[in-house]
């Protein structure tokens, strides 16, 4: 494991020379190209951060064959080199993707883009730099289908290079079905929580809707608030219910871990339920029911607790559910 680790980060260190070298060879900028970029941008596909990383032996090989031809293709003629405004194969928020591309002077450089419906050109707009090995091509388009592949071909002497993106516009997380436990919106709904160092509020997220803003506070070794019968919730027998769903958004630039603890009324807790939000990201979060480890005959609630923090945490909730089907 050690000396594949080892291969894979010469790997990607060759591939970080290799667009150097173009860069220096078309007499682009670092600050307008950094060849550092694209590494991060492969290698994303299997590590977003180090505590984060996808352990498919499949996905790092895949990440590893697209490092690899890509160092092969940065060396061939006609030299080029392309960056978006958005990552690939990363879902995505944006309505478009805008880009820059520098090829080779004398180059002829075409773009289309397919998905949805059939395949169409994409403008480009060129910006010729008297002195300079490289014709910079700037262009954008519209990204409202699933999925939309992008094609540049590149041709000079006879020669052809052909750069593909695969870009994916992110899809709005369905709401929940099932009976609703709290849906933030009024004074009453938020009474039912009991709270400890966390600050609620009633608001609107452009991805969720109606949510609740809940704010964790310095000061508690484990700020938290809790959902717990009668004043949450009448009825204590769980056990014919399926799922219970979160669904969070970090509206922050840092991971926020947050843990989910199921109580019975016998006494005993199940603390076991990690939830790690990345920031900026919309997280549904499923949990069976049955898998609470807890008497859920007897049910008494749960808590949404994190360790304590040195600086107020905001993170939003929408309604919690109880679903008979995972979501």
């Amino acid at each position: 494991m050690i000396r594949q680790g080892n291969e894979d980060f010469e790997t990607f260190r060759l591939l970080e020379e290799g667009i150097r070298e173009a860069t220096r060879r078309l007499e682009v900028t670092r600050s307008a190209c950094d060849p550092h970029a694209r590494v991060t941008e492969i290698v994303s596909r299997v590590a977003t951060r180090l505590t984060r990383w996808n352990r498919d032996p499949l996905a790092m090989e895949n990440a590893r064959r697209a490092a690899l031809d890509e160092i092969e293709f940065v060396r061939r003629q006609p030299l080029a080199l392309l960056r978006t405004s958005s990552q690939e194969r990363f879902a995505s928020s944006e309505k478009e993707v805008s880009g820059r591309l520098w090829a080779e002077s004398g180059a002829t450089v075409r773009a289309s883009l397919s998905g949805g419906v059939g395949t169409r050109k994409i403008p480009l707009h060129k910006e010729p730099i008297r002195g300079k090995a490289h014709t910079l091509y700037r262009f954008a388009f519209p990204l409202n289908v699933p999925q939309a592949r992008l094609t540049v071909t590149i041709k000079r002497n006879g020669k052809v290079k052909t750069i593909e993106r695969l870009f994916l516009k992110k899809v709005p997380l369905k709401p929940a079905t099932g009976r609703i436990l709290s849906d933030w919106q009024s004074p009453t709904d938020i009474e039912k929580w009991t709270r400890n160092y966390v600050a609620v509020q009633p608001a609107a997220d452009k991805e969720m809707g109606p949510c609740g803003k809940l704010t964790f506070l310095p000061g508690a070794e484990f700020p938290n608030l809790r959902l717990l019968e009668p004043k949450g919730f009448l009825d204590t027998d769980w056990r014919e219910y399926g799922y219970l769903v979160l669904t969070f958004r970090n509206p922050g630039s840092s991971q926020v871990a947050l843990r989910l603890k199921p109580l019975d009324r016998g006494g005993k807790a199940d603390d076991k339920h990690y939830i790690l939000l990345e920031p900026k990201e919309t997280t549904r979060y499923a949990v069976r029911i049955e898998d609470f480890g807890v008497d859920i005959a007897n049910f008494q609630g749960f808590e949404l607790w994190m360790f304590q923090t040195k600086e107020p945490v905001t993170v939003m909730v929408g309604p919690v559910v109880i679903s008979p089907t995972k979501p």
